[in-house]
């Protein structure tokens, strides 16, 4: 019976993403290639715009694989993200599991993602997503990409994510969510010198905001750390109106950088008791 990804109440934070050139010594490829004008290497930047690309995959066995192996080991991965996937609504499911070799044994799956719950949304052929499990330890980690109809259609993935997570302890307040895309229009003098709006693909930037009116020490010093030490790098969130959920509806679980942690001290209920007003904000990464 396929694994189900961890479903709560509560808002994560994914942090520590392995999946980096740093950890990943090799990435191999079942039951598909990659195009020329692609590379496999391309999974292993936080840059979730530079895809990789395969090649059309092959018509047997379950689907495509895609094969990661760590060094060292990977002692901690509760969160699996797939970033700026095109062509998701076309797969059915997403397996995950870890295995004694690049080419297996493979153990009972750790999370099985099932696709077909995605509501389509006009004109979107891109989905970007977070899924929690109960965590899993290893050096070899095996992404199936499972699809009964035939023929199969090429996988364009800018990241598979591998992130440690915590789950809050406490919600931002009710109306304390916020996320944000802004498109800019780039602007070209024409002929004449009339100002005209560009024709090409607008550049929209992204942004989130979470705030909490009043947070005690124990959490503030876990959003510290995680910004202090992980700012620079991904991180992805889980919003708490999406954690019960394997695939996000309405607004995305959101990937990007932290941008600013404002904390504003308020008196505590004792001299040892403490309380802040803290807002969160990231800017995205897609």
């Amino acid at each position: 019976m396929p694994v189900s990804p961890i479903l709560s109440t509560r808002m994560v934070v994914a942090y520590a993403n392995h999946v980096v050139s740093s950890n990943v010594s090799a990435i191999g490829l079942v039951g598909v290639g990659t195009d020329p004008a692609s590379s496999t290497s391309n999974l292993l930047y936080e840059d979730a715009s530079l895809q990789w690309v395969s090649t059309t995959p092959s018509s047997s066995g379950l689907g495509p694989e895609v094969i990661f192996t760590f060094n060292p080991e990977l002692s901690v991965g509760e969160v699996f993200g797939i970033f700026n996937w095109t062509g998701y609504q076309e797969w059915d499911s997403v397996l995950v599991q870890a295995g004694a070799s690049a080419s297996g044994p493979w153990s009972a799956e750790i999370v099985t993602i099932d696709l077909s719950p995605a509501l389509p949304v006009p004109g979107d052929d891109s989905k970007s997503f977070l899924v929690r499990h109960a965590g899993a330890s290893g050096s070899f980690f095996r992404f199936t990409f499972l699809r009964v109809a035939t023929p199969r259609p090429k996988l364009r993935i800018g990241n598979i994510c591998m992130f440690k997570a915590v789950e809050l302890s406490q919600n931002p307040d009710t109306g304390g969510i916020r996320q944000s895309r802004v498109r800019a229009p780039r602007g070209h003098r024409a002929l004449g010198g009339a100002l005209h709006v560009a024709r090409s693909v607008n550049v929209a930037d992204t942004s989130a905001q979470f705030a909490w009116s009043r947070m005690d020490d124990t959490l503030l010093n876990q959003l510290n750390d995680v910004d202090v030490v992980h700012g620079d790098n991904w991180i992805g969130i889980i919003p708490p109106n999406q954690v019960g959920r394997e695939l996000p509806l309405g607004l995305p679980h959101f990937l990007g950088r932290s941008l600013n942690l404002d904390a504003t001290a308020l008196h505590g209920a004792s001299p040892t008791t403490h309380a802040s007003r803290v807002v969160w904000t990231l800017e995205g990464a897609l």
